[in-house]
């Protein structure tokens, strides 16, 4: 399945799934990690923040289109599972106290609509690492 995105139309949207899910943080080194176990489809499959692949880390707005912080972010991140599924899911963090970080869910469509959205943030590395985990997006004109 591949994605072609239109600059000009930033209006897609990944629809998450409800998960249920349970976490516990971790220390990787210096990396902060959440582990959960998700729901995908109707597999269930433990990922780990602290050393699934991230695949695009984009910062959440601070108040306009085009200024960005590093104090909330969220990341597409990949897990491979025993039996070789790719599994994909988002990884919100934050830095903000009475905030917490989470996990959600989200089928290859979702990961490609999030991808496709937020497209102008990619690297030519962060796009072949979508692409090795099965998400490929394609800039049009």
């Amino acid at each position: 399945m591949s994605y072609a995105h239109d600059r000009s139309a930033h209006t897609a949207s990944a629809q998450i799934l409800p998960i249920k899910f349970l976490y516990r943080e971790k220390q990787h080194s210096e990396v902060k990690g959440m582990e959960a176990v998700i729901d995908v489809d109707g597999k269930k499959a433990i990922v780990d923040s602290g050393t699934d692949v991230e695949i695009l880390e984009v910062g959440d707005l601070t108040g306009t289109d085009t200024d960005y912080d590093n104090t909330r972010a969220t990341v597409l991140m990949a897990h491979v599972t025993k039996n070789g599924t790719t599994v994909y899911y988002l990884y919100h963090w934050t830095r903000w106290q009475g905030e917490r970080d989470r996990i959600e869910a989200a089928t290859k469509e979702q990961a490609l609509n999030w991808l496709g959205k937020n497209y102008h943030f990619a690297t030519e590395s962060a796009l072949a690492r979508a692409a090795k985990y099965g998400l490929e997006v394609h800039e049009t004109a």
